[in-house]
């Protein structure tokens, strides 16, 4: 893991451009690698802060080919350079035995199409001098971030939006469509970020600058497709134990200590599980005094059975408040969903052992482990069944259901469930998931009506090109495309980071998610199972390997107890929610609505009438985002 910057501009000078390094030293604390040069009258500045992971010594960037025309800097891991370099050695002469050292050969030999084979999670950015580009990739499914602003002097990116602002003339202004978004999302889908001027390169795409005629061109180079040859669950077991089990084995490779994100889902344990085939993992996880969000007896159980060298952190709410200062001082996009602060805490601990650690992301998306995947079935049999005054009706009688501030409740799978049922499957499916519906939002930034764009936008681009798989499969497909790739990779990058330990995500492979998705709903889920429905194919996979009571558990999720976190800190959470106004009425995006709305929902939490801690807390991360970002 390292953090990357650059700009080509009149005006870049080296220590403007290494201070606006030095905000993301965290991310590469172990040394930084600066590359000037001018092209006419611009000058170009690359510069990386490197995280040591594959040959600590003589790894450093930026890295160049052997004529020194071609220039690379590079975050992430290329996890078949081996390979790749076996190939590339009858032609180029390498200096290292670094990872990143590949990209700049690979480039003179394929050009951009040397994506296709690259195995890894990466961002890269790569100036060819004899060309006059610039080059950007990251990686297909967005394990590692990039950022760019592009206007008519200057062109710069970085790893994170913060170093532009040191790097450019940019200021930071909100970009407001992105935050309806963040309010409805609870993050910011790609390729929009919090700040006007500003954009996300998203996953799986490339960019291309052309510096003599100064053109940008933005291409998509990875998408999901579907095996022909992958047409029965039997044969594609055997294809992804076997593509798991090397990915794992890959993900491995270290040249310093390294350990496994450990929740006791089935997850994380079949990482263990496969891991332990190879070596003797570290596994580390956290508990809660809170039961309802404790899964420590389940890490411990896997733990034991692979006889790791086990680590459990025991949190307290003391320690979970202490470390929201430390992250959303460091946060320079609004981010609603909570489990950063597990996350981070974990990532903080372990960072204290090892310097790499394998999570089970991407898990969930790709075999289907989210309840809301089922939840389609009956809602479009009732759709079919029952006309729409019925199903208002039914969502109408559901706020009498009295609320409970228990993860997961079963209130708030019956309110949520009821509330989507007015909409078509891609609309409902993220209504479910939602912060605030349109409406809502309508009641706090009075900026452009959403009800318009809840209906298009990137919600339905995604959609439309999933019409390739069967229809309850197209829910996981939106997962993968947008909430793994800018809620669950976008938590892990920055809670890892922000403590200087990279995170490698072995299900995330662009042949397991192939695989994966030529099957068909029914063979990944069953719905009707009552404990191992979700996520059955996974679970096939691991019947031999894992414990019974891990394999049938049920997902619970890496959550905090927010709700009751608000009761107990009410004025901290109420000052924010007033802080915001002054915000939205300074730029005159103020909705007059907005200060009796979101006082009778603070209200209705504090009286436990309504659990509203996701709303809250969205607000909490958006008012504490104006208030260190945005001057007024």
């Amino acid at each position: 893991m390292c953090g990357i910057a650059g700009v080509i501009s009149r005006y870049a000078d080296r220590e403007r451009f290494s201070k606006g390094l030095s905000q993301i030293s965290y991310r590469g604390p172990d040394e930084t690698g600066i590359f000037e040069s001018a092209l006419g009258d611009m000058k170009i500045f690359l510069g990386v802060n490197r995280l040591s992971i594959i040959d600590v010594e003589c790894g450093k960037q930026p890295v160049f080919s052997e004529d020194k025309k071609v220039v690379v800097v590079f975050n992430g891991e290329i996890y078949n350079f081996l390979g790749l370099r076996e190939k590339l050695e009858h032609k180029h002469v390498f200096v290292s035995r670094s990872d990143s050292e590949v990209i700049p050969h690979l480039w003179e030999d394929y050009s951009k199409d040397m994506l296709d084979k690259l195995d890894g999670m990466f961002a890269i950015a790569l100036y060819d001098r004899e060309k006059e580009i610039l080059f950007l990739a990251r990686d297909p499914f967005g394990e590692k971030p990039l950022y760019y602003s592009f206007g008519p002097n200057f062109f710069a990116f970085s790893s994170e939006p913060k170093v532009l602002f040191h790097i450019t003339s940019l200021s930071p202004q909100p970009d407001f469509q992105a935050l309806q978004e963040y309010l409805f999302f609870g993050f910011i889908p790609s390729p929009l970020s919090a700040f006007s001027g500003i954009k996300k390169l998203p996953a799986g795409y490339f960019l291309i600058l052309d510096i003599k005629r100064w053109r940008l061109d933005v291409e998509r180079y990875f998408y999901i497709r579907k095996l022909e040859k992958i047409n029965n669950s039997r044969f594609a077991l055997e294809v992804l134990d076997y593509e798991f089990r090397q990915s794992v084995k890959r993900r491995l490779i270290s040249d310093v200590p390294l350990g496994i994100f450990l929740s006791g889902g089935i997850d994380s344990s079949s990482v263990v599980a496969v891991a332990s085939e190879f070596t003797k993992p570290k596994t580390f996880s956290i508990s809660f005094s809170e039961s309802s969000y404790d899964e420590s007896e389940f890490s411990r159980e896997v733990a034991d059975f692979f006889g790791t060298e086990h680590t459990e952190f025991k949190m307290e709410q003391k320690d979970m408040l202490s470390v929201i200062p430390e992250i959303f001082d460091k946060l320079d996009e609004p981010f609603a969903d909570s489990s950063i602060l597990p996350t981070y805490i974990l990532s903080k601990l372990t960072r204290t052992k090892v310097k790499v650690a394998l999570s089970g992301d991407g898990g969930d998306e790709l075999f289907g482990g989210y309840p809301t995947y089922i939840s389609h079935i009956p809602a479009e049999i009732l759709k079919y069944i029952f006309p729409q005054s019925f199903i208002k009706f039914l969502s109408s009688l559901s706020r009498f259901i009295p609320a409970s501030f228990e993860y997961l409740s079963f209130d708030f799978k019956v309110k949520r469930f009821l509330s989507g049922l007015l909409y078509n499957l891609p609309q409902r499916h993220y209504f479910w998931m939602r912060y605030f519906s349109p409406e809502e939002i309508n009641f706090i930034i009075r900026y452009s009506t959403t009800e318009k764009h809840f209906a298009s936008g990137v919600l339905n681009d995604f959609y439309n090109e999933s019409y390739i798989f069967d229809f309850f499969s197209r829910p996981m497909y939106l997962d993968m495309k947008i909430y793994l790739q800018d809620d669950i990779l976008f938590k892990t990058d920055r809670a890892s980071s922000f403590c200087s330990l990279e995170v490698r995500t072995p299900f995330l492979t662009k042949s397991i998610a192939n695989i994966v998705f030529s099957l068909n709903f029914f063979q990944k889920v069953k719905p009707f199972y009552t404990l191992d429905g979700l996520k059955f194919l996974l679970r096939r996979m691991m019947k031999d390997k894992l414990p019974g009571k891990i394999l049938r558990r049920k997902k619970q999720g890496f959550a905090v107890p927010i709700s009751f976190w608000i009761l107990e800190y009410k004025d901290i959470f109420y000052e924010k929610i007033m802080n915001l106004c002054r915000y939205l009425r300074k730029f005159g995006v103020l909705s007059e609505e907005y200060q009796k709305f979101m006082l009778k929902e603070f209200e209705n939490h504090v009286q436990k009438r309504e659990n509203n801690s996701r709303k809250i807390f969205a607000i909490f991360s958006l008012s504490y985002w104006f208030e260190r970002w945005i001057k007024i």
